[in-house]
Protein backbone atom coordinates (compact mmCIF):
# COMPACT_ATOMS: atom_id res chain seq x y z
CA UNK A 1 0.00 0.00 0.00
CA UNK A 2 1.43 3.37 -0.95
CA UNK A 3 0.11 6.90 -1.23
CA UNK A 4 1.27 10.50 -1.35
CA UNK A 5 -0.14 13.10 1.05
CA UNK A 6 0.59 16.64 -0.20
CA UNK A 7 -1.11 18.17 2.85
CA UNK A 8 1.38 16.55 5.23
CA UNK A 9 4.27 18.91 4.58
CA UNK A 10 5.16 22.57 4.35
CA UNK A 11 5.30 24.56 1.14
CA UNK A 12 6.22 22.38 -1.81
CA UNK A 13 6.77 19.25 0.31
CA UNK A 14 4.55 16.25 0.91
CA UNK A 15 4.81 12.84 2.50
CA UNK A 16 5.17 9.56 0.59
CA UNK A 17 3.94 6.47 2.43
CA UNK A 18 4.92 2.94 1.43
CA UNK A 19 3.44 0.48 3.87
CA UNK A 20 4.13 1.80 7.37
CA UNK A 21 7.25 3.71 6.30
CA UNK A 22 7.30 7.26 5.01
CA UNK A 23 9.60 9.94 3.69
CA UNK A 24 9.22 13.63 2.91
CA UNK A 25 9.35 14.56 -0.77
CA UNK A 26 9.93 17.97 -2.27
CA UNK A 27 8.42 19.12 -5.53
CA UNK A 28 10.76 19.31 -8.50
CA UNK A 29 13.93 17.55 -9.53
CA UNK A 30 15.60 15.33 -6.90
CA UNK A 31 19.35 14.86 -6.59
CA UNK A 32 20.88 11.36 -6.56
CA UNK A 33 21.85 11.78 -2.91
CA UNK A 34 18.34 12.79 -1.90
CA UNK A 35 16.81 9.83 -3.75
CA UNK A 36 19.31 7.50 -2.04
CA UNK A 37 18.36 8.90 1.38
CA UNK A 38 14.65 8.52 0.63
CA UNK A 39 15.14 4.90 -0.46
CA UNK A 40 17.01 4.17 2.80
CA UNK A 41 14.14 5.70 4.80
CA UNK A 42 11.65 3.55 2.92
CA UNK A 43 13.86 0.44 3.21
CA UNK A 44 13.90 -0.07 -0.57
CA UNK A 45 16.96 -1.41 -2.38
CA UNK A 46 18.19 0.81 -5.19
CA UNK A 47 18.08 -2.19 -7.57
CA UNK A 48 14.42 -2.81 -6.69
CA UNK A 49 13.55 0.81 -7.38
Amino acid sequence: MSHFDPAHGKGSHGRLYIGFRFTTVKQGELSKGLVAAMLRQLNIDREDF
